[in-house]
C-alpha cells in the first residue's frame, strides 16, 4: 500500500450480529477519533445511525435506500470524498480512517473491489481489513439459511463471535471450528457485549499475522508477458453462471519447485477473470524463479489486488502454497487452469466441500 493512502476497515456481520453495539463501544473508548464512519441500511429509513453515541471527533454518514454491495457504489464514493472536503473546508483536522458498515444482507465483495478498481477511491485509500461479527446463538443458523452470511464469514480478515455470554462453551466452540473450515484465513475472537480493543480491529498488521493475510501493494513479478500454454487452455471455458446458493470448497494446493514468473502473471491475467465471482477468495504464497522472497497474492471474485514481497520466508521451507474458497461446481476449472500455466507443479494438499454446519 502506498504511505500516502488512508487505511479503510469494513464491518459487516448478519442481521442483529452487534455492528452498532461494536461501534459505540468503540466511540466510547476513544478508538473512533478522527474516524469517517460510514453506515449503510438497507431501506429507506434506517436507524442504526441513531443509534451511534455523539462524539466530537467522528463523523457519521448514512447511506440508505439500497445495499451498498449492490446499488449504492457512486453514492458511497460520492460520501466519503464529500465528508473528506467539508472536513478540510471546515478546518478540521483530517480524517486519520474510514470505518464502513455494511447493511446485515450485504456481501462485501464490491466494496474491496470498488477500493482496489475505482481510482476515485484506490488513489486516496486502501482496505485495510474486513471485519466480520457473527452472533454466537444464531451464528450457525444464518450460515446455513443465508448466502449473504457464508460470503461475509469467506472474505473476513477477522471474525467477531459476538454475543457469547448468552451461548454455552460447547456451543461456541463447535462455531468456532465451523468458521475456521469455512475461511482459514481469518483470525477468530470471542468477545461480548461489543467488548473489544480498537487496536485489534484497526490493526494494520491484522493481514500479516498469517503468511496468507496480505492484500497490498507491490510490484508485479515479471515482465507481465503470458505464459505460452499453447492448445492446453482450448478447453477452458467460465462456468455457468450461477446465483448464490451452491456449496463452498476450501482448497488448498502446494508446489515444491520454483514458478516461472511469465507463469504467476499469466495464471493471474488469465484465470482469475475466468473463474470470476464462483470464487470468493484466493490466497497465495508464491516460490518464484529468480527471487529469494516469497510472493504474496490475494484475489476477490475475479480482481487480484497487487502483490507483496515478504521479507522472508516464514518457515524454513520454501514451498508455494495457493488456497481457494470456491463454490464447488467451478473445482475443474481451477484444476485445469494449475494444470496449463504450471505444468503439473501443483499438487492437491486437500480438498474439502463445506456444507453447512
Amino acid at each position: 500500500m502506498s504511505a500516502d493512502t488512508l487505511p479503510v476497515t469494513v464491518l459487516t456481520g448478519f442481521l442483529g450480529a452487534g455492528k452498532t453495539t461494536l461501534l459505540n463501544h468503540l466511540g466510547k473508548t476513544g478508538a473512533l477519533t478522527d474516524t469517517l464512519i460510514v453506515i449503510n441500511e438497507f431501506g429507506q429509513v434506517g436507524l442504526d445511525h441513531l443509534l451511534m453515541i455523539e462524539a466530537k471527533d467522528e463523523l457519521v454518514v448514512e447511506l440508505s435506500d439500497g445495499c451498498v454491495c449492490c446499488t449504492l457504489h457512486g453514492a458511497l464514493t460520492d460520501a466519503i470524498l464529500d465528508a473528506f472536503q467539508a472536513r478540510a473546508a471546515a478546518g478540521q483536522a483530517p480524517f486519520r480512517r474510514v470505518v464502513i458498515e455494511t447493511s446485515g444482507v450485504s456481501d462485501p465483495t464490491s466494496i474491496a473491489k470498488a477500493l482496489t478498481m475505482d481510482p476515485a477511491l484506490s488513489d486516496r485509500f486502501h482496505l485495510e481489513a474486513i471485519v466480520t461479527l457473527i452472533d454466537a446463538g444464531q451464528g450457525r443458523d444464518n450460515l446455513q439459511r443465508f448466502e449473504e452470511a457464508a460470503a461475509q464469514i469467506a472474505l473476513a480478515d477477522l471474525i467477531l463471535i459476538t454475543k457469547t455470554d448468552a451461548v454455552a462453551t460447547d456451543a461456541q466452540a463447535g462455531l468456532t471450528t465451523a468458521l475456521a473450515s469455512r475461511n482459514p484465513f481469518a483470525k477468530i475472537r470471542a468477545i461480548a457485549h461489543g467488548r473489544v480493543d480498537g487496536r485489534e480491529i484497526f490493526d494494520p498488521d491484522l493481514r500479516l499475522s498469517r503468511p496468507l493475510l496480505l492484500l497490498d501493494e507491490a510490484p508485479h513479478v515479471g515482465a507481465g508477458t503470458l505464459m505460452g500454454a499453447g492448445g492446453m487452455l482450448a478447453g477452458l471455458t467460465a462456468p455457468q453462471a450461477r446465483a448464490h446458493g451452491g456449496r463452498y470448497r476450501v482448497t488448498s494446493f502446494e508446489a515444491s519447485s520454483p514458478l516461472p514468473p511469465s507463469a504467476v502473471n499469466g495464471w493471474c491475467m488469465t484465470m482469475l477473470p475466468l473463474l470470476g465471482q464462483d470464487v470468493l477468495r484466493f490466497k497465495a504464497v508464491l516460490d518464484v524463479q529468480g527471487a529469494e522472497q516469497p510472493f504474496v497474492l490475494h484475489g476477490v471474485q475475479g480482481v487480484s489486488g497487487p502483490g507483496i514481497w515478504l521479507e522472508a520466508w516464514p518457515q524454513a521451507r520454501r514451498v508455494s502454497r495457493m488456497v481457494f474458497i470456491s463454490e464447488t461446481h467451478v473445482q475443474p476449472l481451477v484444476d485445469k487452469g494449475l494444470e496449463a500455466f504450471f505444468e503439473g507443479a501443483f499438487v492437491r494438499a486437500s480438498a474439502a466441500a463445506r456444507p453447512p454446519t
